[in-house]
């Protein structure tokens, strides 16, 4: 007779399960396949994929249109807080980024689309309920619900495309 190890009932010898708990009766021995170790600098695609998630020193928040070759800077120093969409002469000043030399009435971009906000040097982007929704990376983002934005970026807001960049002052948008 084999005594199970865990509930300490007899068993046949010729067993390899307990028959009242079915746990091995030999935990030692090797039922199974083992895990294969992968040592992680093996891996491919180990190199972050996503670009820096920090605006900090002399760093700006750029968005760049690729369709057209724009852009506008978004000014943290201004304000903690950049409303994104499209200023219009009878609704006054709703947003403090006007993407309105972007197209933005065609490509559908509410006139207070989005929210980019500066937090401990972490840029945050928050649909506020638009009617044609904002996107990040292609993933449509919840309204009301902050994410975080990193250089590289790929922001929709309707139809309008903008490339984040997080770039030294001086430096010019990408060609």
């Amino acid at each position: 007779m084999n005594k199970c190890p865990y509930c300490k009932r007899p068993n046949p010898d010729s067993a390899t399960a307990c028959k009242t708990c079915g746990m091995p009766l030999n935990p030692h021995e090797a039922t199974r396949p083992k895990t294969i170790h992968i040592n992680s600098g093996d891996l491919p695609g180990t190199q972050p994929r996503w670009g820096k998630a920090y605006l900090v020193g002399d760093l700006r928040l750029r968005l760049y249109a690729p369709e057209t070759g724009d852009a506008i800077e978004v000014n943290f120093q201004r304000y903690e807080t950049a409303v994104l969409g499209r200023l219009t002469p009878d609704t006054g000043p709703l947003a403090t980024v006007d993407l309105a030399a972007f197209d933005a009435g065609m490509l559908g971009v509410s006139r207070q689309h989005a929210r980019l906000q500066l937090e401990k040097h972490t840029v945050y982007l928050t649909d506020l309920d638009s009617t044609n929704a904002t996107y990040l990376n292609g993933h449509r983002l919840s309204p009301n619900h902050p994410i975080i934005v990193r250089d590289g970026d790929e922001l929709r807001l309707g139809d309008l495309r903008l490339v984040v960049t997080f770039v030294q002052s001086s430096e010019r948008p990408p060609a």
